[in-house]
């Protein structure tokens, strides 16, 4: 065999490793998420789960809702979803023309899902509970940070609220008297609870606040920067 044709087979054989790389890649990293909807509680608003139905661990996944005009909101961020792992986030508050919303999750290097769920059976009415979180966007490394959940009950009768703080373990020293609390909501008056956090690693994450009340979830997530 003459020296140009062992230099084709070499580039032949370079470009099959390089394919069959790709296609591995397409195969194994760019696929995974799903997307599946159902109605919530007592059939009150619509119940969004993200999965990861792949093999491997997906980062950073955001998850959107669009309107018929094209337009997005981001309802859920996950930093992490481990293999057959989901999230779910309850979308309480729904409107549409047509009967249906178009929800979209994305992660860094995988391709997004899309996917249209009907909503015309599911009620459109929720608990009148509002939801805020307020605290600082940048926190300081080693130094308390004080988070306020304030939940205000425009119903008529009194509720009893549990809110629970998720937070990275990285990032944040575990104060297990802050995860969870319960508390009475009075018909038509909001409370503020206080979360305080030790940050103890410098960087970017995700706090959520999820607030339960009478099985209805209403979940917070907040982007918070640890600095110097």
């Amino acid at each position: 065999m003459d020296d140009r044709k062992k230099r084709l087979f070499k580039i032949l054989g370079i470009a099959c490793i390089v394919f069959a790389a790709f296609i591995a890649y397409l195969m194994y990293f760019n696929f995974g998420l799903e997307i599946s909807g159902m109605p919530g509680a007592n059939n009150e608003g619509v119940q969004i789960t993200v999965k990861n139905a792949s093999l491997h661990a997906i980062r950073n996944i955001e998850v959107f809702v669009k309107d018929s005009n094209g337009s997005e909101s981001r309802i859920m961020e996950v930093p992490l979803l481990n293999p057959g792992e989901d999230r779910n986030v309850l979308l309480s508050e729904i409107h549409s023309a047509n009967g249906e919303v178009s929800i979209e999750a994305r992660a860094p290097q995988h391709i997004a899902v899309s996917k249209k769920i009907k909503i015309e059976s599911y009620s459109q009415e929720s608990l009148e509970f509002n939801v805020e979180v307020e605290g600082n966007r940048k926190m300081f490394n080693n130094s308390q940070a004080t988070f306020t959940v304030k939940a205000c009950n425009l119903e008529h009768e009194d509720e009893e609220a549990q809110i629970a703080l998720e937070f990275d373990a990285t990032f944040f020293a575990n104060i297990p008297s802050a995860e969870s609390v319960k508390v009475t909501v009075k018909s038509g008056e909001c409370i503020a609870q206080e979360f305080k956090m030790m940050p103890k690693a410098l960087g970017k994450t995700t706090i959520a606040f999820n607030t339960t009340i009478e099985q209805i979830n209403k979940r917070i997530e907040k982007e918070v920067e640890i600095i110097e």
